[in-house]
């Protein structure tokens, strides 16, 4: 392999490392928070309900309140789409630094493998759908990195 080959395979490789160590962090804050959020979501629920059987009226509206807080901060920040989203991310960036460890032997694979890094980057900066639209823009993702080039 050529010094410039490798100098080209060093620098896919650090970015590829960086990105990936990003991606990571914030699937894992996007996924701590869902939970938390699903935790709570759960406990004011219950809540309510014992409220009522105690005939607390208001403090299972309080509660409701509350409730109906958290679930609309559920709705405007997707926390378990994004924290998918970026697993996606994470999985695509350790393929395409496996097959820069394994497979890019030639001129030729290096710059295709540069092509792809570089595709997975700019998809992964595009804002993130959501619903329903995460599961087609993941697909998409992952079609043009496997196909560029």
């Amino acid at each position: 392999m050529s010094e410039l080959n490798s100098d080209i395979e060093n620098r896919i490789r650090n970015t590829l490392d960086e990105h990936i160590r990003i991606w990571d962090g914030r699937r894992k804050r996007h996924g701590y928070m869902n939970n938390v959020l699903v935790v709570f979501t759960i406990a004011l629920s219950a809540s309510i309900t014992t409220a009522g059987i105690f005939d607390q009226g208001k403090l299972a509206g309080v509660l409701g309140a509350i409730l109906t807080g958290l679930l609309a901060l559920q709705q405007a920040f997707p926390f378990a789409d994004m924290s998918f989203f970026y697993r996606v991310g994470v999985a695509e960036g350790t393929i395409l630094r496996l097959n820069l460890d394994t497979k890019a032997d030639t001129k030729e694979e290096v710059e295709t493998l540069e092509i792809k890094v570089e595709t997975l980057i700019r998809k992964m900066a595009q804002d993130i759908p959501r619903g329903q639209a995460i599961h087609d823009a993941v697909q998409n993702m992952h079609k043009e990195v496997r196909e560029a080039a």
